[in-house]
Formats: structure tokens, C-alpha cells, sequence
């Protein structure tokens, strides 16, 4: 999977990348913990001026964020624990995988990635980062977006050819599901070679 994007060939380059992915989690679970988050439909409130940021969270990402924060809080929880690496899978699949994304047209800013990325951006005098250092970290980010995104087609495919119905007569295009739609010809053979 991952060799489709040019996966870097050091252990130690492939950790920086993670390492990229786990502060964007980091961000968005404080902003979670300490309640400097903002949703759609929330007031704000502008008599009492704070000088901390906001995240713009939809319900999914906050109830993501939530619930792995309770994960990791618990202390009868191992590293190896399957529930925690489905916590961070659904956090992530709520960050990059947004439900308003309609509302993404008028604000871009309202994307916790996108966010991330502005403040990864800013240099801490003031202004912002030179582009030789900000490169690396844009690579990173798109990297683990593209990794993370092909995972998930990946694993919508595999259940699709498990499925009794791909087998059948009713073919691809009658069948309903999160990512194969209505009205999908190609089973997608070409693209998982």
C-alpha cells in the first residue's frame, strides 16, 4: 500500500512522518481536553476575550476525540489494546474524512487539518516560516492524509469482494454502501494491482 506514494526508504524518515500525523492528534485532543473547540451551532461567546485558540470540531470529531481520550485516560488499556488503534483509526477518519465538507467552500479554516497546518506554518517571532522548512512538513501531512485514505479504499474494496453480492448478477452498481455508490461501473480491478 504505502509504496504507492514513495514511502521513504529510512526507518527514521518513515517515524518523522508519523511523528507529523501523532502532533495533528495531539492538537485536536487538546483542544478537546481543555474545551477550545467551537461547533457549528455553538454560540460564542464575546464578552469574555481569551487569548486561547480555538478548533473548529463537528460532532463526529469531537465524539471521536472523546472517546479517545477516555481510551487513553483508562489505565487498563495496553498499547497493544486493538480498541486504542481503532480510536486513533476513527479520529483520524473523522479528520480527514470530514462531514462539512459543504461548509469547507465558504471557510477552509473550519477543517482541523487545515488548521493544523496554518499554525505548523507560523514562526514563532512572528510571520511566518521560510518555505525550506515548511516543505518537509507539508510532504509529511499530505503523505500520511494519501496513506490513510488509501487504507480505507482498501479495506471498503476488500469487504466489496467478500461480499455475496459482488459475486452475483446485481454487480457493483446496485449496491449501496459508504464508498461504492450508486451508479459505480468499474469494480475498481485496475486500481488495486
Amino acid at each position: 500500500m504505502a509504496e504507492r506514494f514513495n514511502m521513504p526508504s529510512k526507518l527514521c524518515s518513515r517515524m518523522a512522518y508519523a511523528l507529523e500525523e501523532v502532533r495533528l492528534l495531539c492538537l485536536v485532543l487538546r483542544c478537546t481536553a481543555s474545551d477550545a473547540y467551537i461547533m457549528k451551532d455553538s454560540p460564542i461567546n464575546d464578552t469574555s476575550p481569551t487569548t486561547q485558540y480555538r478548533l473548529f470540531l463537528t460532532h463526529r470529531q469531537l465524539n471521536a476525540s472523546s472517546s479517545l481520550l477516555t481510551l487513553l485516560s483508562d489505565s487498563q488499556i495496553s498499547q497493544n489494546d486493538t480498541r486504542l488503534e481503532q480510536g486513533i483509526q476513527a479520529l483520524l477518519a473523522t479528520l480527514y474524512m470530514p462531514d462539512n465538507t459543504l461548509d469547507m467552500f465558504n471557510d477552509a479554516y473550519i477543517n482541523p487539518v487545515v488548521s493544523y497546518i496554518c499554525l505548523r506554518s507560523v514562526h514563532p517571532d512572528g510571520g511566518f516560516q521560510t518555505a525550506k522548512l515548511l516543505t518537509p512538513l507539508y510532504v509529511k501531512t499530505q503523505f500520511g492524509i494519501r496513506l490513510f485514505i488509501m487504507g480505507f479504499i482498501n479495506t471498503q474494496y476488500q469487504a466489496y469482494i467478500k461480499s455475496p453480492l459482488s459475486s452475483s448478477n446485481q454487480g457493483p452498481s446496485k449496491i449501496q454502501g459508504d464508498v461504492l455508490k450508486e451508479g459505480l461501473e468499474d469494480d475498481g480491478n485496475i486500481w488495486m494491482k
